[in-house]
């Protein structure tokens, strides 16, 4: 195999983990893997899932591959989404303890966490790095930032977060994209939750509880 043969073939395999993790994780792709990353956050998480699970992680991959046929999340309806996510997680009847499934749970992990939990269960997690902790989702699903670590302007506890629309980049329900710019009418971009201008200012964003196939419940 050539070094270019090899190189696309690995180009590939990182475009569909971003999308096989936009689904997992109820994130957009470009919300947790925007086109000019200079730390290359989903590089980094991709080395870790590979070196972490091995075979298991290059079969899970494949089996994205295979259900969602190269069609991008976003252009999937919740119905493929769901059907598509227990396959992968092996709550379609498959078996939920298949070191395939176990790696899908260690990757939603990873994003929204840091952290590489190993799919044998019994070794102990590591964090990948401190760029994986800071910009972990969970601190993006709590319309937050990491604990000890902020760029958000002084003062912007007083205010409302931004909508967590703006953090997942999806829209929420019954709303189109760039519907307005509050509430659960705006779709906003990861880009702008993160913006030292935009945070603190509030928007009157609501909470939901939950993070169904990247949308509010």
């Amino acid at each position: 195999m050539s070094d270019a043969t090899q190189a696309s073939g690995q180009e590939k395999a990182q475009q569909d983990f971003v999308q096989m993790s936009a689904l997992l994780t109820g994130f957009a792709a470009d919300a947790i893997a925007p086109p000019l990353d200079p730390v290359d956050l989903a590089g980094t998480l991709f080395a870790a899932a590979q070196a972490g699970a091995g075979k298991a992680f290059d079969k899970l991959l494949a089996q994205y591959a295979k259900l969602s046929g190269g069609k991008p999340v976003k252009d999937m309806t919740p119905a493929e989404r769901r059907s598509i996510g227990e396959a992968l997680l092996g709550l379609d009847g498959g078996d939920p303890d298949a070191p395939t499934a176990a790696t899908a749970r260690s990757v939603t992990r990873l994003w929204y966490l840091g952290y590489w939990y190993p799919i044998d269960g019994k070794s102990a997690e590591t964090v990948v790095s401190d760029q994986a902790y800071i910009r972990g989702l969970a601190w993006k699903a709590m319309q937050s930032h990491a604990m000890g670590y902020s760029t958000w302007q002084y003062g912007y506890w007083a205010e409302s977060p931004p909508p967590l629309t703006a953090f997942t980049g999806n829209p929420a329900p019954g709303s189109q994209a760039g519907s307005g710019s509050g509430g659960q009418g705006s779709r906003g971009t990861a880009a702008e939750a993160q913006s030292p201008s935009t945070l603190g200012q509030g928007k009157g964003g609501q909470s939901p509880a939950a993070l169904p196939e990247g949308e509010a419940s």
